[in-house]
């Protein structure tokens, strides 16, 4: 699966690049505690990669100017409410304080929200963590009523709250740097279709009613408006 908007390629997590994503995330000063503490075997590689690719996990390499350049995952899926839990890590230097997250997210944002007739997207923040909060408060998240945990705040998405914020931050962007604000699109592969996580999609499509066109691409799909 891909997703292409604003400059920004987020493609779903190929088990291949497994050594690869743990390499970068192990050497962290973020200390994600999605990151094993220590090297893990093969066979244990290809485990922690199967936890993150499933029906209720979906994480995305992402990249930007053919540079990898960290990781977004929506976690916590519930397919029936149209609902999850977003985090993002990123191991290059320069991407932390840039506009790359911000893109990053809205990039993904936008296809549940305008694709996938999502309800709402949530994420977990460190109250220390004011350039993430600065991010998520950007985006249009605002603190959820449900935190009850001293080292992480809970921010919420609601769509309604997310089409008041879209416009007037994509215009913020424009002016600030070049990137392309068109569409994009949404790839479905063959290996999509072979974990099901596809079908989930496209049955999703047909009961939201949300209109898309569709590009055969050599056993893929491609979805856009």
């Amino acid at each position: 699966m891909k997703i292409s908007k604003y400059g920004i390629i987020l493609s779903r997590l190929r088990i291949e690049e497994t050594g690869f994503v743990l390499q970068k995330l192990q050497s962290s000063d973020l200390d994600p505690v999605m990151a094993p503490k220590e090297d893990l075997s093969y066979e244990q590689q290809q485990d922690w990669f199967f936890n993150l690719n499933k029906p209720e996990t979906c994480c995305f390499l992402v990249e930007s100017n053919a540079i990898k350049i960290g990781i977004l995952t929506a976690k916590n899926i519930n397919w029936e409410a149209a609902t999850s839990e977003l985090e993002f890590y990123y191991w290059d230097e320069a991407a932390r304080k840039g506009l790359f997250p911000i893109l990053a997210f809205l990039a993904l944002l936008k296809t549940g929200f305008h694709y996938l007739s999502w309800n709402k997207f949530s994420a977990k923040a460190n109250p220390a963590d004011n350039n993430f909060i600065s991010q998520l408060l950007k985006l249009g998240f605002e603190l959820s009523g449900e935190n009850d945990n001293r080292s992480a705040n809970k921010y919420q998405l609601l769509a309604k709250r997310f089409e008041t914020t879209y416009q007037k931050l994509i215009e913020e962007i424009k002016n600030q740097v070049e990137c392309d604000t068109s569409e994009g699109y949404l790839l479905l592969e063959p290996v999509d279709y072979e974990s099901g996580i596809a079908q989930l999609i496209e049955n999703n499509f047909l009961e939201s009613g949300v209109y898309l066109h569709r590009r055969g691409i050599s056993g893929s799909r491609m979805y856009f408006r």
